[in-house]
């Protein structure tokens, strides 16, 4: 697999606590720097990166992260992902502005994303961008002490918070804090720390992306089919699967709303996310039908257990091989699917009524009963339940393969 890195500089406040990050494009030479050809491209690969391969928390720590936006991001040629409450957008001194520009930045300050004029020098020309940033970033290196003072002074009549960037010595920082600047960043605190790491296929990108948002136990209804109807393969497969002798129904389901309104979403979100998993091209079908199995169990056990709660019982043994699929750990997957943290638990930990559960499923199916837990399940209906799965594991297996 390829490589991929990502540089990360720190953001401090005037008394050196580290408030944000910036996130920066870098090579994967080890030279910890960027050679942009092609902005869009740069921008595409740090949130891909950050947000999809990396995760959040580790790359992060929970606080905000500084991105910088091209002009195709910001008037939406290239659509960009959710990040409220997690980026900073930092409008670059590139970017023109025109009617268009401005718009776009108004229009993302009102969706909630704080906005951050990047390498900036005042002029009046700006004030329309000024008017919906909050942060402004100055290049100390770029203004001698006289004018630099000036912009400060300026900047501040707007009620904006500062940023002095590029600072490379500590008389730079010791000028800059006199003149009273928010947040600091430069070479003189630290360089960029890059991470590399080897990239997961886009295949399996794609397919964690859709998990992501399938999973999500705030998901509405009319978000859960709008996510499904926006992938054609999966709205497809999803119909046709419905359709199969597996569910016998009297009518034809024609319709991703019709289905969920027939079989409800719980049990269209564990079919979907069925058919996602089963989608991924180098695992064999074994590893698949482990899944299956597994889920079944959990959710025929669940009937007996704590009858209601099927559904997140089967979801929890069908993502119990997601490590597998994903060839990453358990705790790194988690990081980037918006699961409950009843299932988090039980999937990494093992932990919670449905962890134990699950942990049991897992000793049986892999011929460990010693390891078994008898007081949350007999053997007995562990017998019984893996019997039922393995059959229907063969069928479904088939059905899904036979929808694709």
């Amino acid at each position: 697999m390829p490589s991929i890195a990502i540089g990360r500089q720190p953001i401090f406040d005037h008394k050196l606590n580290t408030v944000a990050y910036e996130l920066l494009f870098r090579d994967c030479d080890g030279q910890n720097r960027a050679k942009i050809t092609n902005g869009d491209q740069a921008t595409s690969e740090v949130i891909l990166t950050a947000f999809t391969e990396i995760g959040l928390k580790n790359l992060f720590n929970n606080k905000p992260a500084f991105l910088n936006l091209t002009q195709s991001f910001l008037e939406g040629d290239i659509p960009l992902p959710n990040l409220v409450g997690l980026a900073v957008l930092e409008v670059l001194e590139t970017i023109p502005v025109t009617d268009a520009t401005v718009a776009a930045v108004h229009k993302l300050a009102q969706k909630g994303y704080t906005i951050a004029l990047d390498d900036y020098v005042y002029h009046p020309h700006l004030d329309p961008f000024i008017d919906a940033a909050e942060i402004i970033k100055l290049d100390v290196l770029a203004q001698d002490h006289d004018m630099l003072a000036k912009t400060v002074k300026v900047l501040r009549g707007k009620g904006k918070k500062l940023l002095a960037e590029k600072i490379e010595s500590h008389a730079e920082f010791k000028f800059c804090q006199s003149l009273g600047f928010d947040y600091y960043q430069g070479y003189f605190f630290c360089r960029p720390e890059v991470l590399t790491l080897k990239a997961m296929p886009a295949n399996k990108l794609q397919i964690l992306n859709i998990l992501t948002k399938l999973q999500d136990p705030d998901i509405t209804v009319s978000e859960l089919e709008n996510e499904i109807s926006h992938d054609v393969s999966l709205s497809y497969r999803l119909l046709r699967y419905i359709n199969s002798a597996h569910f016998a129904l009297r009518q034809e389901i024609e319709s991703i709303s019709q289905a969920i309104m027939l079989l409800g979403w719980d049990n269209i979100r564990s079919i979907a996310t069925l058919i996602i998993l089963s989608r991924i091209e180098d695992k064999t079908l074994d590893l698949f039908k482990t899944g299956l199995i597994r889920a079944r169990m959990c959710s025929l056990l669940a009937t007996k257990i704590k009858p209601g709660a099927e559904d997140i019982y089967f979801t929890a043994g069908l993502l119990s091989i997601i490590d597998a699929l994903m060839d990453l750990p358990m705790q790194d997957v988690m990081q980037q699917l918006s699961l409950s943290e009843e299932l988090q638990n039980a999937l990494v930990h093992q932990q919670g009524d449905i962890g134990h559960t699950l942990f049991n499923v897992i000793e049986y199916v892999q011929g460990n009963p010693s390891a078994i837990k008898s007081s949350d399940h007999n053997m007995g209906d562990l017998t019984e339940t893996y019997l039922q799965a393995m059959q229907w594991a063969d069928v479904t297996a088939m059905d899904i393969t036979v929808a694709a």
